[in-house]
């Protein structure tokens, strides 16, 4: 039903977790046309292509908060070579981290959803993520990476229902011209 919206799911573990292997991921990724295969990086911290998924905020930022977290857009190197959202829930053996499961979607299969709902809106307005850069806008003026302002606390227009979900699940916030937003959070 959503062929294309995913591009990469998997689990990425922790260091240490697997005592034969200091780091270890089981991903599947595949081609807008093609069928999933597994990914293939280089997990030895001593070659020259290692993949320190480590340092990432899709893999750090949901262990040490204890909860989902959506990193991006940013360009996945790694994998697609796209602009991507990473989606990522911690996993954890009581209160030892084991890792995270993901998944990623591409930056341009989010806006295609996105931008009916900003479009409703008669001011124009623009979604951010959680460091206030532009997801998407309903105004050429906003491109997607600018880093607007994110005041809290002022009311704005209503949201649409849909767009109103995404925000709450997502932290993200929709910015109006006038400088009034929701922030869900």
């Amino acid at each position: 039903a959503h062929r294309g919206m995913t591009v990469g799911t998997g689990i990425v573990v922790s260091p240490g977790v697997i005592q034969d292997a200091p780091y270890w991921l089981e991903w599947w990724w595949r081609k807008a046309d093609g069928d999933p295969e597994a990914l293939r990086v280089s997990l030895d911290p001593d070659g020259p292509d290692f993949v320190d998924y480590i340092n990432n905020e899709w893999f750090t930022v949901p262990i040490q908060r204890g909860r989902a977290h959506i990193a991006g857009p940013y360009v996945d190197y790694v994998c697609t070579n796209e602009y991507t959202f990473t989606l990522s829930v911690p996993v954890f053996h009581g209160e030892r981290p084991l890792g995270v499961s993901a998944l990623d979607i591409p930056s341009d299969q989010l806006e295609h959803r996105i931008m009916p709902p900003l479009c409703a809106h008669r001011a124009p307005c623009a979604l951010l993520n959680a460091s206030g850069r532009v997801i998407a806008a309903s105004d050429s003026g906003w491109l997607p990476g600018d880093q607007l302002p994110r005041p809290r606390g002022q009311a704005g227009p209503a949201l649409p229902d849909a767009l109103a979900r995404l925000c709450a699940l997502t932290g993200w916030t929709v910015a109006f011209p006038s400088s009034h937003q929701y922030d869900l959070t």
